[in-house]
Order: C-alpha cells, then sequence, then structure tokens
C-alpha cells in the first residue's frame, strides 16, 4: 500500500489534462472548461517535446504541464525559484520518491527547455486547466513567488518502478 501525503508536500491531483500554473492577477480571465481556453490548453501542451508550454492569458502567459497522476510542489518560502515534481508511478512512499527526484536534480543536469516565463503578480495559482479559479471543482493551491523572469528546466526520473519528472523554474540571480 502506498504511504501518501503525510503533507512534507502540497499535492494536488484531478481526472486529467493538463497542470495550470497562472498569475493571480489573471486568474479571474481563465475560464477552462466553460470556455475554449480548456481545449486550447490541451492543444497546445500537446505540441511540446518536453510536456511544458506558455499559454497566453490576457496579459501575461500561464505554464502548462502534460498531465501526470500526482504532483507535488515542496514547500519553500517566497524565494526566486519554483519546485514542482509530477509523478507517474510511485511504489511505495510518495515523499520519499518526491525527496529523491529533488536531491538527484541538485547534482544531476536537466534538460534547460528554452522558455522563460515573466511573472508580473507576486503570487501564483496552481490548478487543473479545466478549473475556474473563481468557482474549483478541485484543489487550487496558490503560491507567493518572487516576480521576474524564470527559466524552465525539467527532467525525468526513475528508479525501479518510480517514475517522476521534476520541473524546475529558476529566476537568474
Amino acid at each position: 500500500m502506498s504511504k501518501i501525503l503525510k503533507n512534507e508536500h502540497k499535492y494536488i491531483a484531478y481526472d486529467g489534462g493538463p497542470l495550470l500554473i497562472l498569475p493571480a492577477t489573471v486568474a479571474s480571465k481563465w475560464n477552462g472548461i466553460n470556455t475554449n481556453d480548456y481545449q486550447r490548453a490541451c492543444d497546445l501542451v500537446e505540441t511540446s517535446s518536453t510536456g511544458i508550454k506558455l499559454i497566453p492569458v490576457e496579459d501575461e502567459f500561464g505554464v502548462l504541464i502534460k498531465y501526470w497522476p500526482l504532483y507535488a510542489f515542496p514547500l519553500h518560502p517566497k524565494t526566486n525559484k519554483i519546485d514542482v515534481v509530477a509523478l507517474e508511478s510511485w511504489a511505495d512512499d510518495t515523499d520519499l520518491l518526491i525527496n529523491s527526484t529533488i536531491q538527484y536534480f541538485h547534482t544531476n543536469s536537466s534538460l534547460d527547455t528554452g522558455l522563460i516565463w515573466k511573472i508580473k503578480a507576486d503570487e501564483i495559482l496552481i490548478l487543473s486547466a479545466s478549473d475556474i479559479p473563481n468557482n474549483s471543482i478541485y484543489k487550487i493551491l496558490r503560491y507567493k513567488v518572487c516576480k521576474g523572469n524564470y527559466n524552465i528546466y525539467c527532467g525525468p526520473y526513475k528508479n525501479n518502478n518510480d517514475n517522476s519528472m521534476m520541473i524546475k523554474f529558476i529566476k537568474p540571480s
């Protein structure tokens, strides 16, 4: 039986479709499944070799990450980095897999996606692209962040039956 959700990290899971990370300032402009926003997100993320794409929302951009069954967000104070661990499969201890993934990418390189995400807000929302921030069906996470440009990196991690992906947003000094 999987040991998950020990509150070492924040988690989000839902039924399918891309994950959306959205500046709070444009959250009211995202209408998910109620408009073509969700289909636009699905179509756009499918064109990415990394599974990560920027999507315009008004005068800003959100970040799309292809669907994985579970996402984890290591708890950081407001800093110049954002980490996302996407989990596809895990054999036993979810927190151990997340921590192993993070540790692996502290000492190994990850792929520079070539994407730069400019954040004008000091808060981001993390949600299913099908969801509507003001009338949510699923869980929405909120994070305080530093405004600025973030380079996006990613890389897979595999260990036995565990399969995950690390997505790092790093604001250059």
